[in-house]
């Protein structure tokens, strides 16, 4: 799954990122090494009819701690630890991985009947949601996933 989510720029909603998870200092075996908070699922996406229902249904929050990771912000750093490195703009492929798994949803026979109201259906759609964003948090960290570049020497 090397490759998915859309662009951080640097707006009222990454100030408000920076401001809620600020960056940490934490000593890895290369030292002292300064992690950001990365949006696993980038508010790009908001318009998305998929994030659009489970938002209005209180199933996510572009904000909630279940949606950041903390990756190494210095991307020879995070090439080193085998991590994906911090992207304030996620790069195309990680963009267009989420875009088509939310398609996927979107497409399902579930999604349409979550969207009439249906609550069984709104909690397979939620868990299939739940699925991909809690695979992404545990991939960027472990360099499986990259929502940046990667140094490349």
């Amino acid at each position: 799954m090397i490759g998915l989510v859309s662009a951080l720029f640097v707006s009222d909603a990454t100030v408000a990122l920076a401001a809620e998870w600020p960056a940490k200092q934490i000593s890895t075996r290369l030292g002292m090494v300064t992690f950001e908070a990365q949006r696993i699922i980038p508010r790009a996406f908001d318009d998305h009819p998929v994030l659009r229902l489970l938002i209005g249904k209180k199933k996510f929050d572009f904000d909630s701690e279940t949606n950041v990771v903390y990756l190494p912000a210095d991307a020879k750093i995070a090439t080193k630890l085998n991590m994906s490195p911090f992207a304030k703009e996620p790069i195309e492929s990680y963009r267009q991985g989420i875009a088509e798994i939310l398609s996927q949803i979107e497409s399902a026979a579930v999604f349409r009947e979550a969207l009439k109201g249906d609550g069984a259906a709104l909690d397979k759609v939620a868990a299939a949601f739940d699925a991909l964003r809690s695979a992404m948090r545990e991939a960027l960290p472990r360099g499986e996933l990259l929502a940046g570049y990667p140094d490349p020497d």
